[in-house]
């Protein structure tokens, strides 16, 4: 909701409620007093969870749609048939509902909307929105302006976010942060070199080490205030920039997301999609 489309109440609450209702307002994330009490009611009254599936932007020099968003049969990796019939972005909206997200934004080239519609059909709580230019991962997150109004989930459109969703989240909120990175533990090869203290991640880039490293783990969660941020890419610039004002945290997990990049990575994402129904059931 609009700043404009705010009611104004009043309420009396005990002294030391509201030094705690204060102690949460850091000028950052929570602005001020009314600010605090807004999230914490929203907390209060599960506000409609929010995920974002963001079609993979062009943030590199070598960027190439048939390279980086088609399988080597032509198939656009989001929408890639998986061994049993379903596609990947089914099996992804599966999984992000079960984890409590009703509302759903699939940010993508025109060309691969109109592919997702075919095969999701319309539904209300999916909401499509055109990157036309093929813009960077910030460029094209940006898009969310406007349309969204609390923290959000936000995940590649290539990945099988395979992970504890409900648990990144809540961390995020619980602890009022602006942005929670999932991260796991990487090979010399991983791409995102991370140094963390605590759950502060202090040092972003992306590059690959010689040494085994804590690297980005592809699945994040961000303050609706983080649409703000300057800079095109999130891996190259923004993500490095809020890391050195101390705003960038982390949420760890000891397994890799899937992500379906080539045909041999189908059956791959397939098994793990056995293990995580497995998990649910259970």
């Amino acid at each position: 909701m609009a700043e404009g489309n705010l009611i104004k109440i009043s309420i009396r609450v005990e002294p030391e409620i509201l030094k705690r209702i204060d102690n949460l307002v850091d000028n950052i994330i929570v602005k001020n007093r009314s600010d605090a009490i807004r999230n914490l009611v929203k907390k209060a009254i599960h506000t409609e969870r929010i995920a974002v599936i963001l079609s993979k932007g062009t943030d590199t020099k070598y960027f190439n749609i048939d390279d980086r968003m088609k399988l080597e049969n032509g198939e656009y990796n989001i929408t890639a048939k998986l061994p049993h019939g379903k596609t990947l972005v089914e099996e992804q909206i599966d999984l992000v509902k079960s984890a409590g997200f009703k509302k759903i934004f699939i940010i993508a080239l025109p060309e691969i909307i109109i592919k997702i519609k075919e095969i999701l059909g319309r539904k209300k709580n999916i909401i499509y929105i055109e990157n036309n230019h093929g813009l960077k991962t910030m460029d094209a997150l940006r898009l969310l302006k406007g349309k969204v109004n609390s923290d959000f989930l936000c995940f590649f459109g290539h990945d099988y976010p395979n992970m504890n969703l409900e648990g990144i989240f809540d961390e995020h909120i619980n602890n009022h942060r602006y942005a929670t990175l999932n991260m796991t533990w990487g090979d010399p090869e991983a791409k995102s070199y991370l140094e963390v203290n605590g759950t502060k991640i202090i040092y972003f880039e992306e590059r690959s080490s010689k040494i085994p490293h804590i690297t980005f783990n592809s699945i994040f969660v961000l303050n609706q205030r983080f649409l703000d941020e300057k800079g095109h890419s999130l891996s190259y610039d923004v993500f490095p920039e809020v890391a050195k004002r101390g705003l960038l945290n982390g949420f760890i997990t000891d397994h890799k997301i899937r992500k379906v990049l080539k045909l041999k990575d189908k059956e791959i994402v397939m098994e793990e999609i056995r293990k995580t129904k497995k998990l649910i059931k259970a």
